[in-house]
């Protein structure tokens, strides 16, 4: 049955009326456990299920799947648990609103208590707790101070509440200083506040812990929260580990836990840190490891310059272009492109001249560096079609790669309006110690990994400086590339990325593409129709070399990758090749030229007006002598004496 697949016991009977019923799902002794059933035809029943305690919700029908199911019936499946999950959800708010309502009756004719043997034995004071006959009373609150249920705690650490009161995202506050940390029990909360004066909500277990620490960051959206987590190392799941890093990483909080010298009573938290070791270790544990995820404070011995006892080494570039450093080492940097360009392909062309050492074109790497492309557009097998025709099929040592398509989400998230570090960091982050010695991360493309407002320059700031923080602490250079805006598409520049200008400007090095422009492409004699496969590439960002401000313009092949060419070059040989034919023609006819004639004289005027027709920039004298020392150096023409001129002849 589902409920057992869903790990819920179910109840003796289910009772199939469309009402709302509770029922103890097996693990507590309250009624947590509910469900909803409705007979739509005789062989058709349609059932909502739960458990209060940790939120789930289930669905359920007799039929084996909605393939079985009728159009008529697949809808009326759907409306029936639409309206049954409300009627439930309904429900929940009806208890629980009565459970605050008696809540608030026993806290008001409860008494203050000063001491009580749960206190005793965990050596805390009481902050502001009260006395329920034997039982001590912790208050269950939002964070706007009201009381939504109580946690009874029996003398001897028996804990419960309510049953059928809220309990996620709230918590019990202990004020404080501006320091804010979160914990699972009171006496855990009551000794980190003794130890350290600061702000303390107890969220009462590890499974409230991210959503009361969610509730917390958006009341607090800049304050630094540390979530003190319980190490239950001894146990076959180490919960209160699992959901204080979980925790943490969704609030980009800091996380830690409390380390013994002696393990014999196997100790877990920090109020075992204090009866174990003193109140002083609690106190050193927490604001010396707190301590060291901060960058510390300057001093004046540490801003002097005392340490410039020699000339800092110069900047490193793993990429040169003619010889002069193009790409410095350690820098965030974005390619931006227009679409079509064949920014996958340049990426990966770069990543195998920085894995090999080797070159592209007039870039190149003056020693191999280990290097990681992470495709998140395209899927593992576009990737390996790629890879398969730029390397072929031969691998480099120190190249790898692979793609995220549908698998990850964005680096960061939005908590409110705040960006923060969202599950995919940490992949990255693990990813990255996986590659020992990695130098570069290429990343392809950005959007697929932002998550926030593009418009926004706060958003893009903290996402640049996000990649920072990785390439400082593992020593990388990360490149990632980005889309153009429409209004700026087809000209290179530091403003041509999409969205906000903050992405450029947070980042030390920018290299741009675009296709040919069409005034370039009729000036090198490029039908417009290939146009679009020749790309240019410069650097109009570059802090800490030189800018390539000329662009290098690579080729589109058949088979995608890009081929470096010199457009003069090239000209002079698709030229030189049509000037061939026709001097074909005209030895065919008898006729015979020389450079000179060629070059200059009435003569051969013929001439240079059919190359003209065919290439509306040629000009004939900046470019007849390069064409027919074109043709010489390719063995297809010499010069010969005849009489008192060098005629060109056919070899």
């Amino acid at each position: 049955m589902k409920m057992y697949e869903n790990d819920i016991s179910p109840p003796a009977d289910i009772i199939i009326d469309g009402s709302f019923h509770r029922f103890n799902p097996g693990k507590k002794r309250d009624k947590s456990g509910w469900y909803i059933m409705s007979s739509v035809y005789d062989d058709f029943l349609i059932g909502s299920f739960g458990d209060w305690r940790n939120g789930t919700v289930f669905s359920w029908n007799s039929r084996s799947s909605t393939q079985d199911m009728s159009l008529a019936d697949i809808d009326r499946f759907q409306s029936e648990i639409k309206k049954q999950k409300k009627a439930a959800e309904d429900e929940r708010k009806r208890i629980q609103e009565q459970v605050s309502k008696r809540a608030k009756k026993i806290w008001d004719r409860s008494a203050f208590v000063d001491n009580h043997p749960y206190l005793t034995e965990k050596g805390v004071p009481s902050y502001n707790l009260r006395k329920n006959g034997s039982g001590l009373i912790v208050p269950v609150k939002d964070l706007d101070g009201n009381l939504w249920s109580l946690q009874f705690i029996r003398p001897g650490g028996a804990k419960r509440f309510f049953p059928g009161g809220r309990k996620q995202g709230l918590c019990y506050p202990i004020p404080g200083s501006e320091s804010i940390y979160i914990c699972e029990g009171y006496s855990t909360g009551a000794t980190i506040h003794m130890a350290t004066g600061g702000t303390v909500i107890v969220a009462f277990d590890a499974g409230n812990l991210k959503s009361v620490s969610q509730m917390v960051r958006k009341k607090a959206p800049d304050a630094i929260i540390t979530i003190c987590g319980d190490d239950d190392q001894f146990s076959d799941i180490n919960a209160g580990k699992t959901k204080a890093e979980e925790a943490a990483r969704a609030i980009r909080g800091k996380v830690i836990f409390p380390t013994f010298e002696n393990l014999d009573t196997q100790p877990t938290d920090f109020n075992d840190l204090a009866a174990l070791e003193g109140i002083e270790k609690v106190k050193a544990q927490i604001e010396g490891q707190k301590m060291e995820k901060i960058f510390p404070p300057f001093t004046p011995e540490t801003t002097d310059g005392r340490h410039l006892t020699k000339r800092p080494p110069p900047v490193e570039f793993l990429l040169n272009c003619y010889d002069v450093g193009m790409l410095p080492k350690g820098v965030v940097g974005v390619i931006t492109a227009t679409g079509g360009t064949g920014k996958t392909f340049f990426c990966l062309h770069l990543a195998k001249v920085l894995a090999s050492g080797g070159s592209f074109g007039p870039i190149n790497a003056p020693r191999p560096v280990k290097t990681l492309f992470i495709g998140a557009e395209d899927p593992q097998s576009i990737l390996d079609s790629r890879v398969y025709e730029l390397f072929h099929r031969i691998p480099i040592p120190g190249f790898y790669y692979g793609s995220i398509y549908g698998e990850l989400g964005p680096l960061m998230q939005l908590d409110g309006n705040v960006p923060i570090k969202a599950e995919s960091a940490h992949w990255l982050e693990k990813t990255i110690e996986n590659f020992p010695d990695l130098e570069v991360l290429i990343i392809d493309p950005k959007s697929r990994l932002y998550g926030l407002n593009e418009n926004d320059a706060d958003h893009s700031t903290q996402w640049i400086r996000l990649l920072e923080s990785m390439g400082k602490k593992y020593n990388l250079t990360i490149i990632f590339t980005h889309h153009t805006s429409k209004e700026n598409a087809g000209k290179i520049s530091q403003n041509m990325s999409r969205g906000s200008s903050a992405i450029v400007d947070g980042c030390r090095w920018q290299g741009g593409m675009s296709a040919l422009e069409e005034k370039k492409a009729i000036e090198f004699g490029i039908h417009e129709n290939q146009r679009m496969n020749y790309i240019e590439f410069k650097t109009p960002k570059s802090n800490y070399g030189p800018r390539l401000d000329v662009p290098l313009v690579f080729k589109r092949e058949k088979n995608g990758t890009l081929k470096y060419t010199n457009l003069k070059y090239d000209k002079i040989g698709v030229q030189a090749e049509y000037l061939l034919e026709i001097l074909k023609n005209e030895f065919a006819s008898g006729n015979e030229y020389s450079r000179r004639e060629l070059r200059r004289e009435k003569s051969a005027d013929h001439i240079s007006e059919e190359l003209k027709e065919e290439f509306s920039s040629y000009t004939r004298s900046k470019e007849m002598n390069p064409m027919v020392d074109h043709l010489i150096q390719n063995f297809l023409v010499m010069e010969d004496k005849n009489g008192q001129k060098n005629v060109i002849k056919l070899l």
